[in-house]
């Protein structure tokens, strides 16, 4: 009887953790699907908040770095 008990405690375990694996993998999936129309767009900059950004992060979606020619009223 404890062999018949734990097999099932096994098998139930093991389709669990492959329920994890699936669930994580679409996620993953969609994820990046959803990432690949957005590769090579920038946001525009935010210029006129009041603070030189010349340095932005070099990812995807990042706003255009502020200097004195495309932003002189935050770059002085």
């Amino acid at each position: 009887m404890k062999r018949i008990f734990l097999a099932i405690v096994v098998l139930i375990t093991l389709a669990f953790l492959l329920g994890v694996i699936a669930f994580a993998g679409y996620y993953v999936y969609n994820k990046m699907k959803g990432e690949k129309g957005n590769q090579g767009e920038r946001q525009k900059s935010v210029c006129g908040d009041g603070v030189c950004d010349d340095i932005v992060c070099a990812g995807i979606n990042c706003p255009l770095p502020e200097n004195r020619e495309n932003c002189p009223k935050d770059c002085k």
